[in-house]
């Protein structure tokens, strides 16, 4: 997030290169292993074999050593709530993107994650930061969202996370506001 002021008055972006003053976390107090897509599916199945094991308080120090580094670099880190019943919500670039105009709210669309708004609707409503939409045509995810330049989104969908209707519900919002969106599988 970039601007000057309070945080309620600091927010939104134009690019994804500038330099990160405020960046938005969440805590992983809750995080479990659960089916959540492909990838943690054949990690699970295969975890006998390949002796990986899930270790919190070693994803605890993971996330700590991040903290720290980005205040190292006097970025100011602001976080989500811990909630017990959504494990992965930590990941909070999934539940919303931040734009020009205000926070983008996503449509997640693993089960496991769908609730995970929650926390980042009352993160942006607690401290004033504007909301600007809510994704609601089909599945979307903030990841999906890359402002390439001022006045230019790449918006990705592979229809296993964002579906090609939420993104380009997504990239009409966009160009409502007089950007260029292009939309890529």
């Amino acid at each position: 997030m970039e601007s000057q002021g309070s945080l309620s008055t600091r927010w939104g972006i134009d690019n994804d290169y500038g330099k990160l003053n405020d960046v938005l976390l969440g805590i992983p107090a809750h995080f479990q292993w659960v089916e959540a897509g492909p990838l943690i599916g054949r990690t699970l199945a295969n975890a006998h074999m390949t002796g990986v094991k899930f270790d919190l308080q070693r994803a605890m120090a993971q996330h700590a050593e991040m903290v720290s580094i980005y205040e190292q670099n006097g970025v100011s880190c602001h976080f989500l709530d811990s909630d017990e019943v959504l494990h992965r919500n930590f990941f909070a670039r999934d539940s919303s993107a931040m734009t020009p105009w205000g926070a983008l709210i996503c449509h997640m669309q693993l089960k496991c994650r769908r609730a995970d708004y929650v926390t980042a609707i009352k993160f942006y409503q607690d401290n004033e930061i504007p909301i600007w939409q809510f994704a609601t045509a089909g599945h979307f995810e903030g990841g999906d969202f890359n402002i390439i330049e001022p006045g230019r989104v790449l918006i990705g969908y592979c229809g296993e996370r964002s579906e090609q209707a939420g993104s380009e519900q997504v990239a009409q919002w966009v160009r409502s506001k007089g950007w260029e969106a292009v939309v890529a599988p």
